[in-house]
């Protein structure tokens, strides 16, 4: 049934939004990641420090920001 698949898809958004909004609420650096160290996601506090978008680290191996540094 479509709208038991809309209804799971619109509940797994509203849990998503509110886990950005807590992680977003801390001032600390936050990410989390697969089990292979690929970024899942990160918090605001951790995109500004870095002049990235939250979503640049989406996908992308842990440590890809030193190539970014010298």
């Amino acid at each position: 049934d479509i709208s038991e698949v809309k209804g799971l898809e619109l509940g797994y958004l509203h849990r998503t939004s509110h886990v950005m909004t807590l992680m977003n609420a801390i001032p600390g650096y936050v990410s989390w990641l697969t089990n292979d160290l690929h970024y899942i996601g990160v918090n605001e506090a951790l995109a500004t420090a870095s002049g990235l978008t939250q979503e640049a680290f989406v996908g992308k191996k842990y440590g890809f920001l030193s190539t970014y540094i010298d």
